[in-house]
């Protein structure tokens, strides 16, 4: 028996919940910097970040959720550890991403504005990479 062992859907969910706080809690970083957007640049803004946030899903966090889907489906145990809730190459990506983003909102040349679109969409991509980890049969 693993350590906080639990049933695949049970995972999944667990997934899709981290997703989701991710993606919201993204969207509360950008949604904070909102003031320091240029006066007439927060509708051009806000449609960058859809954009990218749609593009980001599409090209890459709906491949990323539905493999980790189905490799939590594969898995033959009834139960299974937190522990693989992500494979090694997933844990590395998260860390990279996580440092990256705390590099870029600490580096005084980037104004926080030009990351207000790239948080946004990031977010929105996490939050509807998040949705397909909800659907409790395999894909």
């Amino acid at each position: 028996m693993y350590f906080c062992s639990m049933k695949k859907n049970n995972l999944k969910i667990i997934a899709g919940i981290l997703w989701l706080l991710v993606g919201i809690m993204l969207i509360s970083r950008a949604i904070s910097w909102i003031l320091e957007i240029p006066n007439g640049w927060l509708i051009i803004s806000i449609l960058l970040g859809l954009l990218i946030g749609f593009a980001k899903y599409y090209m890459v966090f709906k491949k990323v959720s539905l493999k980790n889907i189905n490799r939590i489906s594969s898995f033959k145990e009834e139960k299974i550890s937190i522990l693989k809730l992500y494979s090694p190459k997933s844990y590395l990506m998260i860390v990279v991403m996580i440092v990256g983003g705390i590099t870029l909102r600490h580096l005084e040349f980037i104004p926080k504005y030009t990351l207000f679109p790239v948080y946004l969409g990031i977010g929105i991509a996490m939050i509807l990479g998040s949705f397909l980890f909800f659907r409790l049969k395999k894909l």
